[in-house]
């Protein structure tokens, strides 16, 4: 058996996988943790001079830090989430060349109703939503900031195609 903790890092991570497929996105696993859980990497396809297509990665990609937790709060048209201060200025950090978002899988308080399935589905519960906090300001406490994710900004395989055309026109997500 393995930890609560881990559970809930490997279910957020399976999330991730499933959309990033049916996006047709790569994800890598950084060897080492310094705030960054997985990357998206976008693939494109090339023409070679014989006709046929290639598939690479363009080298536009999208680092990401993961969160699981039954702890959030649903307010009107936000879902509330206290992310700890460290975490936060990781995220908020200008002078990186790879854009970064926060995904925040939201899970039912009841442990057995964290996957469901049979003969016709694997059903991981409930959703996951996004959130970039790029150029946001520090914060200097120790404890946690209290993030707002809007509703709309569900993490979808159109939504992770929308960041990669949103980077490549030189819009920060």
């Amino acid at each position: 058996m393995t930890t609560i903790q881990n559970i809930k890092e490997n279910l957020s991570i399976a999330y991730v996988r499933a959309i990033a497929a049916k996006a047709g996105v790569n994800i890598s696993k950084p060897e080492n943790d310094y705030g960054i859980d997985l990357t998206l990497k976008e693939v494109t396809s090339i023409q070679r001079p014989d006709g046929t297509k290639r598939f690479i990665e363009s080298g536009v990609a999208i680092d990401v830090q993961l969160k699981c937790s039954h702890n959030i709060e649903v307010k009107k048209d936000f879902i509330i989430y206290d992310l700890e201060a460290k975490t936060y200025n990781d995220l908020i950090i200008k002078e990186v060349n790879t854009q970064r978002i926060l995904i925040v899988l939201k899970i039912p308080t009841n442990e057995a109703e964290w996957i469901l399935q049979d003969e016709k589905r694997l059903e991981i519960r409930h959703c996951a939503y996004w959130i970039s906090l790029h150029g946001k300001e520090e914060i200097k406490n120790n404890s946690s900031k209290r993030i707002e994710i809007p509703v709309t900004q569900k993490f979808t395989p159109e939504a992770l195609k929308n960041f990669f055309k949103n980077i490549k026109e030189g819009v920060k997500i």
